[in-house]
């Protein structure tokens, strides 16, 4: 693939042993030829989101050590919707038994998700692409998908292909695919030029390899 194909942080975090959804995808597009990039706030929101987990982490091993049986775990820290539904992946992975099997098997998950993890930036083209300060247009995006994290990847996007085709791809259908229409007129009004000219092309991962 000729274009740069710069990746959502989703596509770094989903991985086989806890998420079976596109976790083979995410494999592949990893190992591919194709110009991966991603940026400095795609990149800080992964860290985020594993610190979320890692936090998680510690807090099933002090419950499944103090608790010689697997009784219901609920968390101390209050999580959003993704989460949660990690979490409830990591229970069903780590599946029943006794406190020691419990605590290895998630061991394991979680090593695998940071050597996972570790690999994946790996293949990444450097530098990351840097952070826009383009608020007015962050706002414009942000209309059209309500989330401000995901309209500052699009800012962050555009302003540095400039007129460059690219590709973004995602995971994300409520944000970015279901208002892939919207998103591009914003871009278009942004850059004054036709949709037929807009640089940047939202794609899910199965549409990109």
């Amino acid at each position: 693939m000729s274009q740069d194909c710069l990746l959502d942080s989703n596509i770094f975090l989903e991985f086989e042993v806890i998420e079976k959804g596109y976790s083979e995808e995410c494999d592949r597009l990893f190992k591919i030829d194709i110009r991966r990039r991603t940026s400095e706030r795609v990149s800080t929101e992964t860290k985020r989101v594993m610190n979320i987990r890692r936090e998680l982490k510690r807090d099933l091993i002090r419950h499944y050590g103090i608790n010689r049986s697997a009784r219901r775990f609920y968390p101390r820290q209050v999580l959003n919707e993704n989460a949660y539904i990690f979490l409830e992946d990591v229970l069903e992975a780590v599946g029943k038994g006794d406190s020691i099997t419990i605590l290895r098997r998630l061991d394991d998950i979680y090593s695998m998700m940071e050597k996972g993890l570790e690999y994946r930036f790996s293949k990444i083209t450097l530098p990351l692409i840097g952070k826009s300060k383009n608020v007015g247009f962050m706002k414009k995006v942000y209309k059209s998908i309500g989330n401000s994290s995901d309209a500052w990847h699009i800012v962050d996007a555009v302003e540095w292909c400039g007129k460059k085709r690219v590709i973004f791809c995602t995971l994300d259908r409520e944000h970015f695919l279901n208002n892939n229409v919207s998103i591009k007129e914003c871009i278009c009004d942004h850059l004054s030029c036709s949709s037929r000219d807009c640089p940047l092309e939202i794609k899910h991962i199965t549409d990109v390899i």
